[in-house]
């Protein structure tokens, strides 16, 4: 039995975030920072000024709910048509998923050390963006960056779980069951197998 090393990285921070998001907001014609833009933001987003500076400045994003709700009203304020998911997880990891999809587009901008190109002719490259993003996020709960091969998440962990997810969502005829609906059975059923997977290649390494 293998045992994870937990708290391998800090969960409260996503490094580059603030960077990344300041320039979506310029992007956006927010205020510029120190320039009325924690005044508009708060307009914009009904935030409190220790909200915003957490955001801004040190590296710690809204809730995922919040967050992918900003990215909306961003992306409307900018007339463009993005995938908003791609955005989020470019503002929590960087080019670590994805390029900037608000300069690249939502075309051929996966990281190409993710093997997209191994699992993208099962689903899309918003799907697998979505499978990702997922896994990335139950993982940091417990420590680990499965973005980095790491003795308490190698390789071939990843692989083998990214296998097991693509295939799962393959299956769905709608893939929106999962990932728009986060409250039905698929994305249930989804949740609890990413943390069925990590428990296995974290605590008993098979």
């Amino acid at each position: 039995m293998t045992l994870a090393l937990q708290h391998e990285i800090d969960t409260s921070t996503y490094p580059g975030f603030s960077e990344r998001f300041n320039g979506f907001l310029d992007l956006a014609g927010v205020s510029p920072a120190n320039r009325g833009r924690q005044v508009e933001m708060g307009t914009l987003f009904n935030a409190s000024q220790g909200s915003m500076k957490n955001w801004l400045e040190k590296d710690k994003p809204p809730l995922p709910g919040s967050a992918r709700n900003y990215v909306k009203i961003l992306l409307a304020r900018m007339n463009l048509v993005r995938d908003p998911e791609r955005i989020y997880a470019w503002l929590l990891f960087g080019d670590a998923i994805v390029k900037n999809p608000i300069e690249s587009g939502d075309s051929n901008d996966l990281n190409p050390t993710l093997d997209g190109h191994q699992w993208t002719k099962k689903v899309s490259e918003g799907a697998f963006t979505q499978i990702i993003l997922a896994l990335s996020e139950k993982a940091r709960g417990q420590g680990i960056n499965i973005l980095e091969d790491s003795p308490s998440f190698p390789r071939v962990s990843y692989v083998r779980v990214m296998t097991k997810l693509v295939d799962f969502v393959s299956e769905i005829k709608n893939v929106d069951e999962i990932f728009a609906n986060r409250n039905s059975p698929a994305h249930n059923t989804f949740d609890q197998l990413i943390d069925a997977l990590l428990f296995v290649e974290t605590t008993i390494g098979l």
